[in-house]
């Protein structure tokens, strides 16, 4: 069962839609759901990875904020992070150290968010020479 749910997301079908069909509780498809995205996006492989693009966007129309970091060669994303804050984007550079591949990162692309281009100048030595921001418009978005 918990294979067709994801194979019904896998496909764009909402959570409401595939609730309705399986004649489940909107909460138990987005456990489901959380499953694979947790299985999907654990293990992020850093290969290759060289300029780095970070950049926020609001969740649900709000002042919550989430956090997303991309791969600028493949235009992967290699993680995803709740807030904005320094304290919330760390994760992010502790993975990165975790898989030694901070020495790797040659850019870094962020808007102006105070704690992005501090934490890169901090935890990424190559790419702080090589920092774009952006004040106008996001950065994923010129990326599309």
């Amino acid at each position: 069962m918990i294979a067709n749910i994801q194979s019904l997301l896998r496909l764009r079908v909402s959570i409401s839609d595939a609730a309705a069909h399986y004649r489940l509780s909107w909460d138990t498809v987005k456990a489901c759901d959380k499953v694979l995205l947790k299985y999907l996006f654990q293990k992020v492989d850093f290969t290759g990875v060289k300029h780095l693009a970070i950049d926020e966007f609001a969740v649900h129309k709000g002042h919550r904020y989430a956090t997303v970091v991309m791969d600028l060669g493949t235009r992967r994303i290699l993680w995803v992070g709740k807030g904005k804050s320094r304290r919330d984007v760390e994760p992010f550079f502790e993975l990165l150290r975790q898989h030694h591949a901070s020495g790797q990162i040659q850019s870094a692309s962020c808007d102006m968010n105070a704690a992005y281009p501090r934490m890169v100048k901090d935890h990424l030595k190559g790419a702080s020479r090589s920092m774009t921001f952006s004040t106008s418009w996001p950065i994923l978005s010129r990326r599309s």
